[in-house]
């Protein structure tokens, strides 16, 4: 077994930690719309969504993408375009998320309750798939890579 991570490996977790308490936030405010869904709550997440996510694909870009890049598989080497552009989907839909916080937390929903709270889930849950998948991805590459060392 590898007992040392990749560099970088630590950062990536703790941002994936973030990432996921920021969804937990999100989901809290979802359920409480349209009256109990915290002004604090609100302006916290809406601060920290954006650089958050920055920091994550930076970490990714750093870390995961060359791990995955290293395949010999044209299919597997042909996921990082494709996780690059699920990044900029993910920024721009946190930004348009990090309006309706801001807006929400100074008593100007842009957003009748429903279809606001119907925005915050599609996100929170996207992002959790995604960071799911991503952790999936680096025990697979972990796995592949002990196994790689044991045969040689």
């Amino acid at each position: 077994m590898i007992t040392e991570q990749p560099e970088g490996m630590q950062a990536l977790l703790e941002c994936y930690s973030g990432l996921l308490h920021v969804c937990d936030q999100l989901e809290a405010i979802a359920d409480g719309l349209p009256d109990s869904f915290g002004i604090e709550r609100s302006t916290w997440v809406a601060d920290q969504l954006l650089p958050l996510l920055a920091r994550a694909h930076e970490e990714e870009e750093r870390v995961l993408l060359p791990l995955i890049g290293l395949s010999g598989h044209p299919q597997v080497r042909n996921l990082v375009n494709r996780l690059r552009h699920e990044h900029q989907v993910d920024e721009a839909a946190a930004l348009d998320i990090t309006e309706t916080l801001l807006a929400l937390g100074a008593g100007r929903p842009l957003l009748p309750p429903e279809a606001t709270g119907y925005q915050l889930r599609s996100f929170f849950e996207s992002v959790r798939r995604h960071v799911q998948a991503e952790q999936d991805m680096l025990f697979l590459l972990d796995n592949f890579t002990i196994d790689a060392k044991a045969k040689t």
